[in-house]
């Protein structure tokens, strides 16, 4: 990681643990546009508003109000997890590097990617979000080595029903049915593809994959099974809610493979977890970060 790029993201981040008040006298107007428009205007109209930040890498971004707000007000994800996520991307992720964002959402992990690899290296992105896609095509745009597909990551080539969000629950998305206590959802047929495929095709091979498709992690695996083979490492999130059906399979496919699961610390280095599910169970969090990597020989 650069001196420049670590010192923004420490910057960033000591922003975020400062208190409401002192983040409020930071940036007084963005503050109080943002919450003005989050929690008066959209509960009124019911339409959210497309503005642009600038997150700590330097890079513009456009997001909606009011899912966008913390990107809005801090530029960074500012989740514990997310916020530790990041520190390991900036840690681990070299420039020429060739790495895969499945669940791409509007963009901000492929665009902190972009700026580890570099114009030599490769983010591939992966978005089937119909509304999110454009917001994620127009952030990566000024990034010539992001490739965005908005295909959804399966383990089939083909066409599956996608469940699609309204854009403030628009993380939910997945191709696993989920009600999330009953928050309307679209259904409609989105192509699919492997990352074999895809990788045999455009002779790619991804050192690491962030995986965050809302349950459907397994299909994601089982159609990179011949990538998983070179690949260094993998981050999947890991929900608290429903860990027996869908991440333990998980966990044994990663670990057939040679995967072992670690948590990411503060500082980005990795501890071993020994018992991923009673570490999950017992997190404050409702889902973490997990890093997968392989197991010494």
């Amino acid at each position: 990681m650069s001196g420049t790029l670590a010192d923004a993201f420490h910057d960033a981040r000591a922003f975020v643990q400062k208190s409401k008040l002192r983040r409020w006298a930071g940036k007084p107007f963005r503050h109080g546009f943002g919450f003005f428009w989050s929690y008066l205007c959209y509960p009124l109209l019911g339409k959210s508003l497309s503005v642009h930040c600038w997150i700590f890498t330097g890079d513009r971004m456009y997001v909606p109000l009011p899912a966008g707000l913390e990107l809005y007000l801090t530029g960074v994800k500012s989740h514990d997890s997310e916020l530790r996520l990041a520190q390991y991307i900036l840690s681990q992720i070299k420039s020429g590097d060739s790495v895969v964002d499945a669940g791409a959402h509007i963009g901000y992990y492929s665009i902190v990617l972009a700026a580890c690899v570099g114009t030599s290296g490769k983010v591939i992105a992966f978005e089937p979000g119909q509304t999110v896609s454009e917001f994620l095509k127009r952030n990566t745009a000024p990034k010539s080595q992001v490739c965005v597909q908005q295909v959804m990551l399966s383990d089939m080539q083909g066409e599956l029903p996608f469940y699609e969000f309204p854009l403030l629950y628009s993380e939910y998305n997945s191709g696993i049915k989920d009600t999330h206590h009953g928050i309307p959802y679209r259904e409609r047929a989105v192509k699919t593809t492997t990352l074999d495929i895809y990788c045999q095709e455009h002779e790619v091979q991804p050192v690491f994959i962030k995986v965050d498709v809302e349950g459907g992690e397994l299909q994601v695996l089982k159609g990179a099974a011949q990538t998983l083979v070179s690949t260094k490492s993998v981050a999947i999130e890991i929900r608290k809610d429903d860990f027996d059906r869908l991440y333990v399979p998980v966990l044994d496919l990663l670990r057939d493979s040679g995967f072992a699961p670690f948590r990411i610390n503060h500082d980005g280095t990795l501890t071993v977890l020994s018992d991923l599910k009673t570490y999950i169970s017992e997190l404050a969090l409702e889902s973490d970060n997990i890093v997968f990597q392989k197991e010494p020989a």
